[in-house]
């Protein structure tokens, strides 16, 4: 806190994001209620998850976000991981309100290191940041799909629960 003779604003003191897992392995298991730093994808087998069914794809960190390419009927996504965000959103415009059902859009398929991973919906909504952003892919994606992360190793593992 600042005292009442300080009244200059203070530098950021810290952080909280991916940078905080930069050095190790993130598991986030949503349907089991997970979320656990872990060394390797072994100790996540010796734990009982089925890791040879996981898809591996390189995750891409240069722009400060977490992010893997997925393709759709219309073409390639780059998403964004995002466990702050509740829905799958679509970098789109949209002529109806965003809680309207008419403004979701529902890809036949979304497919993550050329694997399947079924149809999947996304809320078009403008997202208007400094940088393009093709997708975010949030908590409904998170609750049913199980997402490893390997900062390390710059790799995401991503498995259908």
């Amino acid at each position: 806190l600042q005292n009442e003779e300080d009244s200059s604003p203070r530098e950021e003191q810290g952080r909280l994001g991916w940078e905080l897992f930069c050095n190790t392995n993130l598991l986030i298991d949503i349907q089991n209620s997970r979320i656990a730093c872990c060394d390797s994808l072994d100790t996540l087998k010796k734990e009982g998850y089925a890791t040879e069914s996981f898809v591996k794809v390189p995750l891409f960190l240069e722009r400060g976000l977490v992010e893997f390419e997925a393709d759709t009927p219309n073409g390639p996504l780059r998403c964004v991981l995002d466990t702050g965000t509740t829905w799958n959103i679509l970098n789109s415009e949209c002529d109806t309100s965003v809680w309207e059902s008419d403004n979701i859009l529902e890809y036949s398929f979304l497919k993550i290191g050329g694997v399947d991973f079924g149809p999947t919906s996304f809320h078009r909504i403008p997202i208007r940041i400094p940088i393009h952003i093709d997708a975010l892919l949030g908590i409904e994606f998170f609750k049913t799909h199980l997402v490893f992360l390997d900062f390390v190793g710059r790799a995401a593992y991503t498995k259908v629960q």
